[in-house]
């Protein structure tokens, strides 16, 4: 009953929109013109509009008036029209104004306007014969005074009639030189991003594959445990740096890669690879699990997604103890409310007790409406626990939770990942101190679908 109700308002809305482009017409000039043909037609309600009661005589000036209306939408045929009605008029009543000329005047002026040439012509002829039977019968309009009256104002109806003419031309023409031009600069523009895209894929990606290489033979000629740390993190700037030169390669050759969802489990693999890589490179023991995670989920939750398990490995691989394993766990799993929410969860051997949660990563849960929290446990092992809520749309699967999550602080996500980068070294020591070298020991479990 719903949908039957919203297609009537469609429906109507619709039929009000032909019935208002109907009424203004096509052309930019039309809704002034047939605007002033409806003051023109109301002027029969003016007082002494009628010269004499005869009901005839009434009935053809009302006539007259109403095919003012007309006129600015059939011209040509009121022109014909109103010049048959004219000399049928002058024939009735020789001695009293006739207004059918003043109407056949006017639809040659709108016959200019649409630059019609030819039917204005015949119009003008109309006119003409007017006249001349008009003289012929010694009638209100005959004679030397009737044919100055009426040209003068088919005279000045006409330049008019032209002018708007020409006015709705010079606008068509503006129109199409603008289209041609925006047209144009879309093209030069996709020119531009197309060989920028080129030109750094070419140039960037070059460097980042060569200093990846620098990286494996730099971390095979070592044996010190923090240079191994600093080459493991090293290596995971190096990934995330090549990941988004493709990302961004990307949403330079599509203006929709912003709006378009994330395959969360296929990013979930690259990213515990990345972490794997760097870990490898520079001898960090670190065990990750992916648990089941949504195939698809909203571009704001990815991006938050990425940074949030990149800042907890990178903590990890700066502040743990050498030599001690580690893990990171990322899962989904049912809150309150029948809530589902997505779990982040790093644990490690710390040299010192975490006293607070690390403040980028506070920052960055709270934007997306998440917490963040430190749990201490024994034997010096610090956990980090970040738990970002997503909304729960279906209890079939938790592909549609996460396609469901909430995108209203999208825009603070964004200006978080802006301040977390500028605080990293700034608030080093408010980090995760105690969070853990690791080696990822086994690969992402499979996403379940």
């Amino acid at each position: 009953m719903g949908s039957m109700t919203s297609s009537s308002e469609d429906g109507s809305t619709s039929a009000l929109a032909r019935a208002w482009f109907f009424l203004r017409g096509p052309r930019f000039v039309d809704l002034p013109i047939r605007l002033l043909a409806l003051i023109m037609a109301l002027t029969v309600l003016v007082p002494g509009s009628f010269e004499i009661d005869d009901p005839r005589y009434m009935v053809l000036l009302v006539i007259a008036y109403a095919l003012f209306i007309p006129a600015s939408f059939l011209p040509f045929a009121t022109a014909i029209a109103s010049t048959g009605m004219s000399l049928v008029f002058v024939v009735l009543y020789p001695d009293l104004e006739n207004m059918f000329p003043e109407v056949l005047i006017f639809a040659t002026a709108v016959l200019l306007s649409h630059r019609r040439w030819i039917s204005s012509l015949v119009a003008t002829l109309g006119l003409v014969s007017y006249l001349v039977v008009s003289t012929e019968l010694g009638a209100y309009d005959g004679g030397a005074d009737g044919t100055i009256d009426l040209g003068f104002g088919w005279l000045t109806y006409s330049l008019i009639g032209m002018a708007a003419g020409l006015v709705e031309l010079r606008i068509q023409r503006e129109i199409i030189r603008r289209e041609r031009a925006a047209v144009g600069h879309q093209k030069a523009v996709e020119a531009m991003r197309a060989r920028f895209t080129r030109d750094m894929h070419d140039t960037i990606s070059h460097s980042l594959a060569t200093e990846a290489a620098i990286i494996r033979t730099l971390a095979r000629e070592t044996g010190s445990p923090d240079t191994g740390r600093h080459l493991a993190e090293l290596a995971l700037v190096n990934a995330e740096a090549t990941r988004r030169l493709r990302q961004l390669v990307t949403s330079l050759s599509s203006e929709a890669a912003h709006d378009s969802p994330i395959r969360l489990q296929t990013e979930a693999r690259q990213l515990a690879a990345a972490i794997d890589s760097g870990c490898s490179a520079g001898s960090v023991l670190l065990s990750t699990h992916v648990g089941d995670l949504p195939e698809y989920s909203s571009f704001s939750l990815g991006q938050n997604f990425r940074a949030i398990v990149l800042e907890l490995a990178t903590n990890i691989i700066r502040y743990s103890t050498p030599e001690t394993p580690a893990s990171l766990d990322v899962e989904m799993r049912h809150g309150a409310a029948g809530r589902a929410e997505l779990v982040f969860r790093s644990e490690n051997q710390a040299s010192a007790e975490l006293m607070q949660t690390p403040r980028s990563l506070r920052c960055r849960a709270e934007a997306v409406g998440g917490t963040c929290r430190v749990i201490s446990a024994e034997g010096r092992r610090v956990i980090v626990e970040v738990v970002v809520p997503v909304q729960h749309t279906a209890s079939s699967g938790l592909v549609e939770e996460a396609r469901s999550e909430t995108t209203t602080a999208s825009a603070k996500a964004v200006l978080h990942r802006a301040t977390t980068a500028a605080d990293g070294s700034k608030n080093r020591g408010e980090h995760v101190e105690g969070s853990a070298s690791m080696r990822t020991a086994s690969q992402p479990e499979k996403v379940q679908t």
